[in-house]
């Protein structure tokens, strides 16, 4: 039974060869070249699992979808020996007897599975090749055009070189990074990112400069006091000072205590903590603090200390109206010429041709919460806080390790391959005369003599071309390369809870159980939306059989193109299902019947619409902010009828329907299937039903984990199936 839908199925190649005493029975065979003229006759499998996007459309989810084409087609053909008929190519053939490029081999809607007409292409597409004698095996590449973006249908370097075509070793297939480090992209990434910067170092070095008359019509002083004069900063904390920094004689003023309170509050980053630093992150920030300023700004002092005070709000108010439009209001990012010249700014801003207002997911595509902010602390007389971003993201909260900024990958493309022994014929064939279908191309029954067609004698199972051959037919299905990640969305509560009175405990250890409790949400169809599913412990580069070729698992797919949004009101009612392509998670360093490969973190991105804020993790996730739930895709955390749990880890075979009509990569010494469950299979599809529960939202984070980690406070149920394959179920986000 099929995972996909579309996947190719068999070539078939009619009109073989014939010996040079044979040719007046074969025309077509050149006895130059040793090869005969040959009809070529894919046969194209449909899935058993009609489903929607990337959208069902992009990666053929489902019958009822029009086939997308198959493009950049290369086929091999190799001698392995008249003695190893039957044989699949291993890690042990690197090359080929021969290489064909086929290019744009079947054109959009060029087949169609679901149809019951009569002669309609329901798989077949026949083109004319030229096979050498005693060729035994025949091996495929090929995708699926692309018709719309790479957002869409996901992009990837897909490399057969023209030069070293017939040699396995030189075939890569590697993940197009969301930010590539060739051209200008990732200089002009680190631009915005240096101007953001840039304006929460310029608002925290606010300061008064000049004189001051209090009260009114007494003598003027001069002052020189900045924001930072109001804590006390350390290597490792910040604490608001106790006296004035006009009079150290003098207790601390309350406006004055209101300031160092704001300095202290953004510039502390707690433990595992992390800090956004998206645009709309450091906005919000702003427009909160400019509502403090602006009340110690307005107030009528009482003491020269305060009129010192307010007089340093006035500043911090005027820097953050410098930066953007409106403060008070919308506090939206000014143009970035407009903010260039409000703040001073004398950096690079050659590349920034679009506004701050949706960076880094605008223009990069990559999550809003991918920046993270680091901030460090300078001491004594000149003390001061300089915010900076991190490249390699902290994820001291998420068990520790590092994730790098542009490891942000697109989802892959369809793919195609096949690896399959032929069967032979000795008289010529039609495409009437072909088994129609994967069922009966699989069937060996459908290749008996009379068994399809007016012309047709008994096929040659696990053959060699022969002097007297005159067609053949691939064995083996073509299927997909790549693995198929089918996530939907539900709530297991009704009610859910936030994180309120754990984080208050930190600051109050003695907070009794029944104070400053959590606080709830009733959920409706509008309180959280879906926008972004990310994969961690992805390789970069696949090689000529989808398995890893070279790097380590620590890429993330970033798919922000979902079919729909929403996640419906009603316990246990699923969202539209997104379908995101990724690749093979094999891991030859865990290979071995009782080693467990590797887990797969899944990361949700969701945008908050329950028009409050929330506490998370160890972040308060504003109402309209961006968050994050977790999820484990564990290839261990299954059911199998009859086994126990210890059996099953034992047993890494248990678990997966594999196949029985051709040979799943990776492939042993013997040319068989390395039987090991994993998370993500080529060909086959994973589906995970993710579960918001009731404390779910206490493990929301609002920057990107590190999905490699080991020890990531997960946020969300998981129910994963593979077609064919491994069920999870009711696994919950935050557990």
């Amino acid at each position: 039974m099929k995972k996909f839908l579309f996947v190719l199925s068999a070539i078939a190649l009619l009109g073989l060869t014939s010996c040079v005493e044979q040719m007046e029975n074969n025309p077509n065979y050149n006895p130059e070249t040793n090869a005969v003229l040959t009809n070529v006759v894919f046969n194209v499998s449909t899935s058993n699992t009609p489903t929607t996007k990337q959208t069902s459309a992009d990666t053929q989810a489902s019958t009822s979808e029009t086939f997308r084409g198959l493009t950049d087609a290369v086929l091999l053909s190799f001698k392995l020996g008249v003695s190893n008929n039957g044989d699949y190519v291993t890690a042990a053939t690197t090359t080929a007897d021969k290489a064909y490029h086929l290019g744009d081999l079947i054109a959009a809607d060029g087949l169609h599975p679901s149809s019951t007409t009569v002669n309609d292409p329901i798989s077949h597409r026949i083109i004319e090749l030229a096979l050498p004698l005693e060729t035994n095996e025949l091996m495929f590449w090929g995708k699926a055009p692309m018709t719309t973006t790479a957002n869409a249908q996901g992009s990837i370097d897909f490399k057969i070189p023209s030069t070293s075509d017939k040699d396995l070793s030189t075939f890569e297939f590697s993940l197009k990074q969301r930010i590539p480090g060739d051209g200008d992209e990732q200089t002009r990434f680190l631009q915005y990112q240096a101007a953001l910067a840039y304006t929460l170092n310029y608002i925290m070095e606010s300061s008064f400069s000049g004189d001051i008359a209090y009260p009114a019509g007494s003598t003027a002083q001069t002052f020189n006091v900045k924001w930072s004069d109001y804590v006390t900063i350390e290597a490792n904390s910040i604490t608001v000072k106790t006296t004035s920094p006009v009079d150290a004689n003098t207790a601390i003023s309350p406006l004055g205590e209101v300031l160092g309170d704001a300095y202290k509050a953004i510039n502390t980053v707690n433990p595992n903590e992390v800090r956004a630093g998206s645009a709309e992150a450091i906005r919000r920030m702003m427009q909160d603090l400019y509502q403090v300023v602006k009340k110690v700004a307005d107030a009528t002092p009482t003491t020269m200390p305060e009129a010192v005070a307010a007089n340093v709000a006035q500043q911090i108010e005027s820097r953050i109206g410098n930066a953007f439009q409106d403060p008070g209001t919308d506090c939206a990012w000014k143009t970035v010429a407009n903010w260039a010249s409000g703040t001073g700014y004398t950096g690079g801003t050659s590349l920034m041709t679009t506004p701050f207002t949706n960076f880094p997911k605008a223009p990069f595509g990559v999550p809003m919460g991918s920046c993270e902010l680091q901030v460090a602390y300078t001491t004594g007389a000149n003390q001061k806080v300089t915010w900076s971003y991190l490249q390699n993201l902290n994820a001291s909260g998420f068990g520790g390790g590092t994730a790098n900024l542009f490891n942000y990958m697109y989802p892959a493309e369809l793919c195609y391959f096949g690896n399959s022994p032929i069967r032979v014929s000795a008289d010529p064939h039609v495409a009437n005369d072909y088994p129609d279908g994967v069922a009966n191309w699989d069937n060996d029954a459908s290749w008996l003599a009379g068994a399809t067609g007016t012309n047709s004698s008994a096929w040659e199972k696990s053959s060699h071309v022969h002097s007297t051959t005159r067609s053949v037919a691939m064995q083996e299905n073509i299927n997909y390369g790549t693995a198929l990640l089918k996530s939907t969305v539900t709530y297991g509560n009704s009610v859910l809870k936030d994180n309120n009175h754990a984080i208050q405990k930190l600051s109050i250890p003695n907070l009794p159980d029944t104070d400053e409790l959590d606080k709830e949400i009733t959920v409706s169809g509008t309180s959280f939306t879906l926008v972004g599913v990310l994969i961690g412990g992805q390789a970069q580069t696949m090689g000529w059989n989808y398995i890893k070729k070279s790097g380590n698992f620590d890429k993330m797919i970033y798919d922000s193109n979902l079919p729909s949004t929403a996640i419906p009101a009603t316990v246990g009612t699923e969202s539209t299902p997104n379908y995101t392509l990724v690749w093979d998670n094999y891991d030859e360093n865990n290979a071995g019947s009782t080693t467990k490969q590797s887990d797969v973190y899944i990361a949700l991105e969701f945008v908050n619409g329950t028009g409050e804020d929330f506490w998370g993790n160890a972040n308060m996730v504003r109402k309209g902010g961006t968050f994050y739930l977790i999820g484990k895709l564990d290839p261990d955390a299954i059911a199998v009828s009859g086994k126990t749990t210890a059996e099953i880890a034992a047993d890494q075979s248990l678990g997966i329907t594999w196949p029985d009509h051709y040979a799943l990569p990776p492939l042993d010494a013997n040319g068989n299937t390395i039987k090991e469950r994993r998370v993500f299979i080529q060909d086959y599809m994973t589906t995970a039903k993710f579960v918001i529960g009731e404390n779910s939202l206490k493990s929301a984070y609002v920057t990107v984990p590190d999905l490699r980690s080991t020890q990531i406070s997960l946020g969300l149920s998981v129910d994963c199936t593979w077609q064919t394959g491994l069920v999870f179920n009711n696994i919950i986000l935050g557990q």
